[in-house]
């Protein structure tokens, strides 16, 4: 006997985001300072890459998850 399986296809998606609701000039602004971030990191022991990670962390998300309980 088969148990009844539902395609992926017909399972909503976990986050829908409307494009429409997305501020573009916000994201390009974040990913011009994010790519001259880049740009100017030399890393040459551990300690660069230390602080790199370090910032990298500190990023705020671009869009943030939240489930519901």
């Amino acid at each position: 006997m088969r148990s009844p399986v539902a395609s992926p296809a017909a399972q909503p998606p976990d986050v829908a985001v409307p494009v429409s609701s997305l501020d573009t000039s916000k994201l390009e602004e974040k990913f011009a300072a994010v790519n001259r971030d880049f740009a100017r990191v030399a890393i040459k022991g551990k300690d660069d890459a230390m602080k790199l990670q370090a910032k990298v962390s500190d990023w705020p998300p671009v869009l943030q998850v939240v489930e519901d309980e």
